[in-house]
């Protein structure tokens, strides 16, 4: 009974991971890092590469954007307003009598506001 328990402990969850380490650690050595001046070069590399590609983007954006406006479609579109919801407000008469009066928001809170003030 006592070597099995051994063989379970051997290939057991806590020795999968241990050896998994161990694998980890080796591999790691073998890697040859790259030295400062490498990683400086490469750095700047892929930083200028991105800000050319960023600058291509906006200069074909900006030309699409012109060509769409030329043609007439109209891109900006700045000066267009939403329309105001409205709401519907349930005021009661002096016989008690339920009225329902439909109006848009600004003016059912100007209502709400007159009424809380008296």
């Amino acid at each position: 009974m006592a070597k099995k328990d051994k063989n379970q402990n051997e290939n057991g969850f806590f020795a999968k991971i241990k050896n998994f380490f161990k694998s980890l650690t080796g591999e790691i050595k073998k890697v040859i890092w790259p030295d400062k001046p490498t990683v400086a070069k490469t750095t700047v590399t892929v930083i200028v590469i991105v800000l050319l590609v960023t600058l291509l983007v906006f200069i074909v954006d900006s030309i699409m954007v012109s060509l769409l406006g030329l043609l007439g479609f109209n891109t900006a579109q700045t000066n267009q307003t939403l329309p105001s919801s409205s709401t519907t407000v349930v005021e009661q008469n002096e016989d008690n009598k339920s009225e329902e009066t439909s109006m848009n928001t600004t003016e059912a809170k100007e209502t709400t506001s007159e009424s809380e003030k008296s």
